[in-house]
């Protein structure tokens, strides 16, 4: 598993990406000769401050770099969001919600949550386009959150648990405004209780 975390890509003259990130592909590239399967599994902060207009094309030479680093080796990428990966908008929730109201959560799911979810429109075309076009897997773009099963060697299955831990963000501190709710905790039981019995390894990706 290659774990890569808090990129905050900006553009450097061109599309172009920082030499720092350079150097890091030269280093994944050298450690990895050895090795014949890698998932990569990415945990938020893809841009800064949610601008994917800017970077878009930076974003999509450093994976696309990446993969003929890698080549074939790569069998899935799995995504989860954080903070910078959203639009900086002000929908705000109240701070008297009790996290056990199911009542609370199944009308703030159907209601509120597609609001919150917009303002991840472009990080999940872009992890979209990274996933199908670059490494030509299926595109994890149903959501913000969700639960990935990757099938490796003589069947055995990872269970990748996605959790949205930024989607409650407003402005520029993320401090006493993290929150995951109970609607998408109860959505990614459910649908790992439904598979649990196919699965050898669980694990759980969240930025922060």
């Amino acid at each position: 598993i290659l774990h890569l975390s808090d990129l905050h890509i900006v553009t450097h003259s061109g599309d172009n990406y920082s030499t720092v990130l350079n150097r890091m592909l030269d280093h994944i590239e050298g450690v990895t000769l050895n090795v014949e399967k890698i998932i990569i599994v990415f945990t938020g902060d893809l841009v800064e401050k949610g601008e994917f207009e800017k970077a878009k094309g930076t974003i999509y030479k450093f994976f696309t770099d990446l993969k003929e680093k890698l080549g074939d080796k790569i069998i899935d990428i799995v995504c989860a969001p954080g903070n910078h990966d959203k639009k900086r908008g002000r929908l705000i929730l109240g701070t008297d919600v009790k996290e056990g109201d199911e009542a609370f959560w199944q009308k703030f799911r159907t209601e509120e949550w597609p609001y919150f979810e917009n303002q991840f429109s472009e990080y999940k075309e872009t992890i979209s386009h990274i996933q199908k076009e670059i490494f030509g897997v299926q595109p994890q773009t149903d959501s913000t959150y969700g639960v990935r099963f990757v099938e490796i060697e003589d069947g055995c299955t990872i269970c990748f648990l996605c959790f949205n831990s930024a989607w409650t963000c407003i402005g520029g501190t993320d401090e006493g405004n993290l929150r995951i709710g109970k609607f998408q905790l109860d959505e990614l039981m459910n649908e790992y209780q439904k598979n649990k019995k196919n699965v050898d390894l669980v694990i759980g990706l969240m930025h922060h």
